[in-house]
């Protein structure tokens, strides 16, 4: 009797053990395999309340089947499917759901069991659940779904970080306001660019003003009417000049004594003449240059002589070359005058246009 009932006890011991292993052994495969999903802005209760958990179950084991009828081997099965995945094959593990340490997000552990009644592949190593790697891609595949079922972004699987798409109002309003900003940018460095290189110009002609003014090149400001008016000054000057190098000739008569001067042209001009005299003495009156000459006919040759201290007469060879070097040196004036006020209206624009300015008034009036 005794032997009966210890018998009857170590069957009962030998169940109870097996089924124990199988149920921790289910429960260890589907906590080792279970991806942890995060759903971005909602609380536990909002959760809860409106009943999302049956809407994403369901949107899963839908991506389960397209899943597993491409990649059944990868599902863990022989092949796919006889029975599909249903809602009830997806599960969460205990304490799920539960608010993220920002708690502002919510955290869910996601398995998926394999349908009763499949034949397993032969290498697959797990007896119930489907591998994690494989419920990552199943759920990466039905987040869209589950967005759009329960109204809430999926932004991380497990540690992969899928983001939020933004709204419409959103892209409407960012894509013109990021349009404007890049048009500002492009805008703001081709100013910049010709900003710099006219600053870089200035430095270049203001290095060369200076250059010039240690060289004692100053500019002269006047205009053409100035211009005119000096020319004909120096003209006079030079002409005036001319008269203290001239060389009278003396002719003596019987009782006349002439002085002649070659240039009287000149003198005519320039305002300056003279006045023959007879007798014992001759007078060459000039306006500034000529004293009045006292010469005594007794005394005076009859052939010609040069007043003492004057240069010689010229010949007509002298005179030509003389007139090409004045030709000359009135070209390199007038040239040196025009680099002077192309420079001077560079350096000075602002008094370059007041003197044009006055110039015109001065013409009409």
């Amino acid at each position: 009797m005794a032997t009966w009932r210890q018998a009857y006890g170590l069957v009962l011991l030998i169940l109870f053990t097996n089924i124990h292993s199988v149920t921790c052994t289910q429960e260890d495969e589907q906590n080792s395999n279970a991806v942890q999903l995060t759903i971005y802005r909602v609380s536990v209760n909002e959760w809860q309340s409106q009943n999302n958990m049956d809407k994403v179950t369901s949107k899963i084991a839908a991506a389960a089947n397209t899943y597993c009828k491409a990649n059944s081997k990868a599902c863990g099965l022989a092949s796919c499917c006889t029975n599909d995945f249903k809602g009830v094959n997806v599960g969460t593990t205990l304490g799920s759901p539960v608010a993220a340490k920002n708690e502002k997000d919510l955290l869910l552990s996601i398995y998926i069991n394999l349908p009763s009644g499949e034949a397993l592949d032969a290498d697959y190593t797990l007896d119930f659940v489907v591998k994690k790697d494989v419920v990552e891609d199943i759920i990466g595949q039905a987040r869209d779904g589950i967005f759009t079922e329960t109204g809430y972004y999926v932004t991380f699987v497990g540690d992969d970080f899928y983001g939020i798409a933004p709204a419409d109002l959103e892209n409407k309003v960012i894509i013109p306001i990021a349009f404007a900003v890049l048009v500002a940018v492009i805008v703001t460095a081709v100013a910049l660019y010709y900003w710099d290189k006219r600053r870089q110009d200035r430095i270049k002609r203001d290095k060369m003003f200076e250059k010039r003014k240690k060289t004692k090149v100053v500019p002269v400001l006047y205009n053409e009417q100035e211009e005119q008016s000096a020319t004909a000054l120096d003209e006079q000057r030079r002409n005036k000049k001319k008269l203290t190098t001239d060389v009278p000739r003396v002719t003596r008569s019987a009782d006349t004594t002439v002085v002649t001067n070659i240039k009287s042209a000149a003198d005519s001009q320039n305002g300056t003449h003279q006045r023959p005299m007879t007798g014992s003495k001759l007078v060459a009156e000039q306006d500034t240059h000529f004293k009045p000459l006292e010469i005594d006919p007794t005394e005076m040759p009859t052939e010609i002589y040069a007043i003492p201290n004057r240069p010689k007469i010229p010949d007509s060879s002298e005179d030509s070359s003389k007139e090409v070097r004045k030709t000359k040196k009135k070209k390199k004036k007038e040239k040196r005058s025009k680099r002077n006020r192309d420079d001077a209206r560079e350096m000075y624009p602002e008094a370059i246009q007041a003197s044009d300015t006055l110039n015109t008034t001065t013409t009409e009036l």
